[in-house]
């Protein structure tokens, strides 16, 4: 059965995975709203134009102070006749934490009293997001790109979110924007633009890292892509993670590192298991100093 969702959420709610819903139009988790998805729980969201909507996008927005309580749940595009598609045109699904001050494209994050709760075991997700728009004369101000997941001003105190498995998003695969983060496992195949996106955050991968950023026709299209706008961006790859990274490294990035081989300007590639310690990959200010490292400055 399919379950419509146009309004925001704004009482407790516990979705079943007897249905599948269908999120139309931008959808807000208000301040102080536990959504309860129940374990391998389906959700589509719309592809299309909003234009009254913020992000002028369908997508599934936690906003600062709700909460997320969920097992395995599957998140995928889908047109107007509720038929999953592989097309990436919607806004894709939003955490907004309370853990900073900070917008993107309208949605903001903002320091609160109330904190957010994000709890899953793994979310999926398979083309969400949206593309770089194309300008045209008749369209001077088209709707942004959109990525898959956006992690937007969360503390690690607010994020219990165990696995993401992002696939054929429309921008990036996660945007992680003045938050930190740790997670289990990030898996990343064939992102429209960059596999992992740090914006002045931090995010600890602690048993599997793979991201699979295949060489296309579209231009700066990497596997990591940091700014370090407003302080350091950086990854950390704990020791003994499956670590799997194909594609352009990224460009203005440090790599602190007795496994993971210096990046070129060529294809990238590594397919093992961190054994010698921790890694990290960053942008801004350096990481504390290791004992050893093979550290290439730039």
């Amino acid at each position: 059965m399919f379950v419509t969702v146009s309004g925001n959420i704004t009482k407790n709610t516990s979705w079943t995975n007897k249905n599948t819903y269908v999120i139309v139009g931008e959808v807000h988790v208000v301040a102080g709203v536990t959504l309860t998805i129940a374990n391998n729980t389906q959700v589509f969201i719309r592809n299309g134009t909003y234009p009254t909507s913020t992000i002028k996008k369908s997508a599934l927005i936690f906003d600062t102070g709700s909460a997320l309580s969920a097992g395995n749940v599957y998140v995928k595009a889908s047109n107007n006749q509720n038929v999953g598609v592989g097309v990436a045109d919607n806004g894709g699904v939003w955490f907004v934490g309370s853990a900073a001050n900070v917008d993107k494209d309208g949605i903001s994050a903002s320091f609160n009293t109330k904190q957010s709760n994000f709890v899953a075991s793994k979310i999926f997700t398979y083309f969400l997001g949206s593309k770089d728009p194309v300008v045209k004369k008749a369209i001077p101000d088209p709707s942004a790109d959109q990525d898959s997941v956006t992690v937007l001003g969360v503390g690690s105190y607010e994020w219990n979110v165990q696995e993401i498995i992002v696939s054929d998003s429309g921008d990036n695969a996660i945007d992680v924007v003045e938050s930190y983060v740790d997670i289990n496992n990030l898996n990343v195949t064939n992102p429209g633009e960059d596999a992992v996106n740090v914006q002045s955050g931090k995010v600890n991968v602690l048993k599997r890292l793979r991201a699979l950023v295949p060489l296309s026709i579209v231009r700066d299209r990497d596997i990591f892509d940091f700014e370090a706008d407003n302080g350091i961006s950086s990854l950390r790859i704990a020791n003994g993670v499956k670590t799997e990274l194909l594609g352009i490294f990224g460009d203005q990035l440090d790599l602190v590192s007795d496994d993971l081989p210096q990046p070129t300007n060529f294809l990238y590639y590594f397919n093992g298991t961190t054994s010698k310690g921790q890694s990290y990959i960053y942008a801004g200010l350096p990481p504390p100093p290791t004992k050893k490292s093979n550290k290439k400055t730039k």
